[in-house]
């Protein structure tokens, strides 16, 4: 008789729960976080008003804009990113693999925030799950990216570069961590031609340099085999101390 009782008590207020305007919100409201969801991670393409196709070997670049792109200018700039990516050798697998890339040029704070809320201050987020690359602000007059606010430029061509090697990444067989995955991206984004004094002055203020400058290195050390730093746990700082005691 008592647990009866108790499933009575707990089905009535389950019943009021379910009759409150408190529930009808939550309901609305997880009715609305999964179109968010669904919309951005699959559809983000409904939130501009713009395409623009660029073929380059095996790969099509997708652009999406609401602006008005100049085709001239957008080839060259793809040029530049397909002669960086094809330095790695990830480039024929993934090339062969994925024959499209699709790049969201968002140019506004609130387009950038609403598909990529995690990193909403960043440059640009390229997704593992749908190959997406998802940018805050780039400009092609001037050749530049900016976060928002616009405290932090990149070039263009640098920071698509760094974004594909990423897809790449997620579309092989090597997983690296933390430190080394980024100064990956990076060193690809350089064209793969690293000036090591410039960058060392360079990277007091960039911690990406950083990553860069020790992937370069550990790369050099292993043949240009990238499989064999794979589960590497190695400290970005001591592999910079050993490249400045090789520079001095």
């Amino acid at each position: 008789m008592k647990q009866i009782g108790m499933a009575e008590t707990n089905n009535h207020f389950l019943g009021l729960f379910n009759k409150s305007p408190f529930y009808n919100i939550i309901k609305i409201i997880s009715i609305i976080l999964i179109i968010w969801v669904i919309l951005r991670t699959f559809f983000p393409s409904f939130f501009f008003t713009k395409k623009y196709s660029v073929t380059r070997s095996n790969i099509k670049y997708i652009f999406y804009s609401n602006k008005d792109l100049d085709i001239k200018v957008l080839e060259k700039f793809t040029d530049s990113v397909q002669k960086n990516i094809s330095t790695s050798s990830l480039f024929r697998a993934f090339s062969e693999k994925n024959p499209h890339t699709n790049l969201f040029i968002c140019n506004s704070p609130v387009l950038y925030s609403f598909l990529v809320p995690f990193n909403r201050k960043g440059f640009a987020t390229s997704s593992k799950l749908t190959n997406n690359i998802y940018i805050s602000n780039l400009n092609l007059k001037t050749g530049l990216a900016t976060t928002y606010p616009k405290s932090k430029k990149v070039t263009n061509t640098i920071l698509i570069t760094h974004e594909i090697t990423h897809l790449m990444l997620y579309n092989s067989n090597i997983y690296l961590k933390g430190w080394i995955e980024e100064g990956y991206c990076e060193y690809i984004a350089y064209g793969s031609n690293i000036e090591v004094k410039k960058m060392l002055k360079k990277s007091t203020n960039d911690k990406y340099i950083k990553y860069m400058l020790g992937v370069s290195f550990l790369l050099k050390q292993n043949n240009n085999n990238l499989k064999k730093l794979e589960n590497s746990n190695i400290n970005n700082e001591i592999v910079l101390e050993e490249i400045r005691q090789h520079e001095l």
